[in-house]
């Protein structure tokens, strides 16, 4: 079943097929990204990928696919990776309860420094700047406004994982609004911490 998968993905999306993955799960995911790759930005900005991609990972991701899935990664395209940044981080699809248990299959967080990881290694590859995943990490940070508190909840190492974010994004130097809230979050949860 695995290999029918492949085949007629590397058939089909030939020289844009990357992923060295065996495992279905992952392949299914990565069906998604390329099957719409170069499709119209509104699948990717209307919510309906993110509806997609998280589907999947709910029905399909164990820890084995997680840990899979962050190897993976590095062989996907900067706009797959791209692609699969803003899929991940749609704030308004989740709920409390669906961010509490899809951090059970997928950790965004662990996954957004996979993802700032591997955009140092394109920017190291290439010789130039490259800060396409950093925007739309950027640009999803309400995500992590937004679920502050069931992200700490559900994982208390997410705390050192938000800190991690904001100090490789340099989000404590931003004026923008979301930043700002971010950080006014983690002052006040480290302020709680002490008492």
């Amino acid at each position: 079943m695995t290999y029918s998968i492949i085949k007629r993905l590397k058939e089909k999306y030939r020289d844009n097929y990357k992923t060295e993955s065996l495992n279905s799960a992952i392949l299914e995911l990565y069906d998604v990204i390329l099957s719409h790759e170069n499709t119209d930005s509104e699948y990717w900005t209307g919510g309906y990928a993110s509806n997609d991609v998280i589907n999947i990972i709910e029905r399909r991701f164990t820890n084995k696919e997680r840990i899979e899935l962050n190897v993976d990664l590095e062989n996907w395209t900067p706009n797959q990776l791209e692609l699969f940044t803003q899929a991940i981080l749609r704030r308004d699809y989740y709920s409390e309860i669906e961010i509490f248990n899809l951090t059970k299959s997928m950790n965004h967080l662990e996954l957004i420094l996979k993802l700032i990881e591997i955009e140092k290694k394109i920017t190291k590859k290439i010789s130039r700047s490259y800060d396409e995943i950093s925007y739309h990490i950027l640009e999803g940070i309400d995500f992590i406004n937004y679920h502050f508190k069931i992200l700490i909840k559900s994982d208390i190492n997410n705390f050192s994982k938000i800190k991690k974010i904001v100090e490789l994004l340099k989000i404590d130097q931003r004026e923008d609004d979301e930043s700002i809230k971010l950080i006014e979050k983690i002052k006040s949860y480290e302020e709680k911490q002490t008492l």
